[in-house]
């Protein structure tokens, strides 16, 4: 039976990627460091964005298909179908235009080092594997091997989850009781933050330029770094995400019958109030933030605040759930795959140019870069997303 559509949750998609939007738009576009205010304010959305993407891709996953992946080798199949279909039609399109592209002015301008670097990763890319593993070809690690199509690593760590999730779903399957989901939840998030913590800071540095020479190192291109893909990039790392995420709609799908106690509607409002405060205080400039916060986020940033602001979305009728469910951010939302994959190139091809003193102007641009992502993601996912989706997974079925 198919399960109920949470609106909420739809909407929450987008806001994802509206803070990767931002996370781009503010430096790559409009030239705001982080050292500026402009700047610090967006410094922290990719952070914020990718952690509600791989929270929100348990949750879903789990929700929606804990119960038919259960049913055996055929539901296991229909269940790898829906996902690749969602997925990797306009993955492998997007890839392709950006390699063809790379390749043409490679050609052009000579430059043996890129047509090399293609051919090399290219494969990789195909398979969709391309974050599951560092490696330097050249001077780029492989997640950086073109222009545009860095953005499809994370694409890459859902196919990674995917496959791990029919095992996940067994063991999480067992745990029924409210309690022992909470405190496993909060364990994987202490894990998830000090594994990121050591690993993110460099304190594995030494170790990838002993292997991988000294591109692996701080000293370079923070974005080569060893650090950077493991703790970041990889999912060996972001798997702790998924599988709060995972938690999360177990936990809710043992209490959604059940009605609220009283106690429960005092702090479960009270939790995703606080959380959503700690978010807006994620946005202030870093010498506004209290030194007490300073020290929480830098060791939790949003794994904690996460979770509870999905779960409280879904269990409790609020005023923040009721905006996320309307009409227009939920077709947002629906778009927000495309919103992802399209956002960058945009945001870099379309750049502004202007003076830099000219704030409405700048302001201006930021805002007609924002609706053009959006109105192309709504054309991707209506003529792109949705007829090949169905296309593949007609062939795949049979």
């Amino acid at each position: 039976m198919k399960k109920k559509n949470i609106p909420q949750l739809t909407g929450l998609r987008f806001l994802a990627a509206f803070a990767i939007i931002m996370n781009h738009l503010v430096p790559f576009s409009l030239g705001f460091g982080p050292d500026t205010k402009i700047g610090a304010f967006s410094t922290n959305d990719g952070f914020l964005g990718m952690t509600l993407f791989f929270v929100l891709s348990g949750f879903i996953i789990h929700y929606n298909y804990y119960e038919k992946i259960m049913g055996g080798i055929k539901q296991k199949y229909k269940f790898f179908v829906a996902r690749f279909s969602r997925l990797y039609p306009l993955f492998i399109l997007f890839v392709f235009w950006d390699v063809s592209n790379l390749m043409f002015h490679a050609l052009k301008n000579n430059d043996p080092e890129t047509v090399n670097r293609i051919f090399s990763t290219i494969p990789i890319f195909i398979l969709g594997i391309q974050s599951w593993f560092y490696a330097l070809i050249g001077n780029r690690s492989i997640v950086y091997s073109y222009d545009f199509s860095t953005v499809t690593w994370s694409i890459s760590t859902e196919f990674f989850f995917y496959l791990f999730y029919p095992i996940i779903a067994k063991i999480i399957g067992k745990l029924l009781h409210w309690k022992r989901i909470i405190f496993i939840s909060i364990l994987l998030i202490i894990v998830n933050s000090i594994a990121f913590y050591y690993i993110y800071n460099g304190y594995l540095d030494n170790f990838a330029v002993s292997i991988f020479g000294s591109m692996a190192g701080k000293m370079n291109n923070n974005a080569f770094r060893f650090s950077n893909w493991l703790g970041f990039l990889s999912p060996y790392i972001r798997i702790f995400e998924f599988l709060v995420g995972c938690l999360i709609a177990q936990l809710w799908s043992i209490l959604h019958d059940r009605p609220a106690s009283v106690i429960e509607l005092i702090i479960g409002p009270a939790l995703l109030a606080i959380s959503l405060i700690y978010i807006i205080i994620s946005w202030l400039p870093f010498s506004m933030q209290p030194d007490i916060y300073k020290l929480v986020f830098n060791f939790l940033q949003y794994r904690l605040a996460v979770p509870i602001i999905i779960f409280g979305l879904v269990r409790y009728k609020t005023f923040f759930s009721n905006i996320l469910s309307g009409k227009i951010i939920v077709a947002f939302g629906d778009a927000s795959y495309s919103i992802y994959i399209l956002q960058l190139v945009i945001i870099r091809q379309l750049a502004y140019g202007g003076s830099r003193d000219n704030i409405l102007a700048i302001f201006n641009h930021g805002i007609g870069q924002i609706v053009l992502i959006i109105f192309l993601a709504i054309l991707s996912f209506r003529y792109i997303e949705t007829p090949a989706r169905r296309w593949l997974k007609k062939i795949l079925l049979f």
